[in-house]
């Protein structure tokens, strides 16, 4: 592949994304199929769903494309109905549509279940034949939940089901006031958010703070500069122009596309605000849906954890919330959340190990002066004291009681 960082020879982001796309796996993450659903769109289609298939009900579904079978048998009849009423109100979705791609993000999504032959639940994220689906217990929750602004924290539980980590990983960079990334470009999200990846699963997996860095000086680019090398990607990546097979080419189209389709999920939730097109911004208060406040986090709690804790800010450190913020399912759920009680100051290593396993080490344990954070079932993260960890064992019982409090809560 011929040099295309001839924009700018000293800027270390446009370097990091020369190196990336040398790599086979160079678009990182999958997450989600080519679907490009709304909101709006979601509720229409799980109402449909409840509305021939009450009460989380069984539907089966055809397993045959259309171009192969055209016609529906009789237990199919059902399904039918349902995709041709889907499809009327919102525009798309076929039968094909429906069966291969957004059942399957809707799956990963925990807003429907999926079941074989035998009406087994199939795993969300594993392959396998499916006959039957139905409602899921998010989707069930999302459609009769009558506060416009619960509905919103309920759909961002099914987004972090499906995105992993990436909410809590935006709300960190756009949230860092040192910083001062005030928003995310499609193509910020492209090249370093989805290098985000301390299990180093690919060759030019990034921490979040080396993220931010790069982001920063990808920002210092004017915007021709940044024109330029977007437009000699384009024109370099496309997949005529590789030889081999599907792994060795390079797409930037798709690459776009599955980014998009992250920012328009996460445009989805309370927090975030994506203009359709290319940028991501954080809600704050002078945002709304229908009227209702959007929260933002609380710069006076994180404020009270180190005066609590009476520490200073270090390098290398981060406040963490031990219990995500994306976890909330409304105002009050944020609330309880975002609070110093629910905040632990950590090295960016412990935070990346954390990040890794999808922010799912939310127990809380000590181990003498040593903190645990354990997910429930494999992964434990060991925080040394005054290595890994800054915080004052007085307040271990505080601590404690209340991360057990909020996690048999939620």
């Amino acid at each position: 592949m011929k040099k295309i960082n001839n924009i700018s020879a000293e800027n270390i982001a446009l370097n990091f994304v020369e190196k990336r796309i040398l790599e086979n796996s160079y678009r990182g993450m999958h997450f989600s199929q080519h679907n490009r659903f709304s909101f709006e769109d979601t509720q229409t289609i799980l109402e449909i769903i409840d509305r021939i298939a009450p009460n989380k009900s069984l539907i089966k579904i055809r397993t045959t494309d259309l171009s192969k079978r055209p016609s529906n048998y009789e237990d199919e009849i059902d399904y039918a109905k349902m995709c041709d009423e889907i499809k009327l109100k919102i525009k798309k979705g076929t039968q094909d549509a429906l069966r291969k791609n957004i059942f399957v993000d809707f799956h990963r999504m925990g807003l429907i279940e999926r079941y074989d032959k035998n009406k087994n639940k199939l795993l969300p994220f594993k392959k396998g034949n499916t006959l039957f689906v139905s409602l899921g217990d998010i989707g069930y929750n999302l459609i009769k939940e009558k506060n416009i602004l619960q509905k919103y924290f309920i759909f961002t539980k099914s987004v972090r089901k499906i995105l992993g980590g990436v909410i809590d990983i935006i709300l960190n960079i756009i949230g860092d006031k040192n910083a001062n990334i005030k928003n995310i470009s499609i193509y910020e999200y492209m090249f370093f958010i989805s290098a985000i990846d301390y299990s180093n699963k690919f060759p030019f997996s990034i921490s979040l703070n080396k993220a931010k860095e790069y982001i920063i000086n990808f920002k210092l680019l004017t915007f021709s500069q940044r024109k330029a090398f977007i437009e000699k990607l384009k024109f370099s990546l496309k997949p005529q122009k590789f030889e081999g097979n599907k792994n060795n080419k390079r797409d930037f189209h798709n690459w776009k596309n599955d980014a998009q389709q992250c920012l328009n999920l996460l445009g989805c939730t309370p927090y975030f605000e994506y203009d359709g097109k290319e940028i991501l911004y954080l809600k704050t208060s002078e945002y709304s849906i229908s009227n209702y406040i959007k929260p933002k986090r609380s710069l006076i709690e994180k404020t009270k954890y180190f005066n609590k804790h009476n520490l200073k800010k270090e390098p290398g450190f981060e406040l963490h919330h031990i219990v995500p913020l994306s976890w909330a399912e409304n105002v009050e759920h944020f609330k309880i959340l975002d609070i110093w009680k629910n905040l632990i100051y950590i090295d960016g290593y412990s935070h990346g190990l954390i990040t890794a396993n999808n922010n799912r080490n939310i127990i809380l344990e000590f181990n003498n002066i040593d903190i645990n954070l354990k997910d429930g079932v494999n992964s434990i993260v060991e925080l040394k004291n005054k290595k890994n960890v800054l915080y004052d064992y007085q307040l271990k019982e505080v601590l404690l009681n209340y991360n057990k409090q909020i996690v048999e809560g939620f």
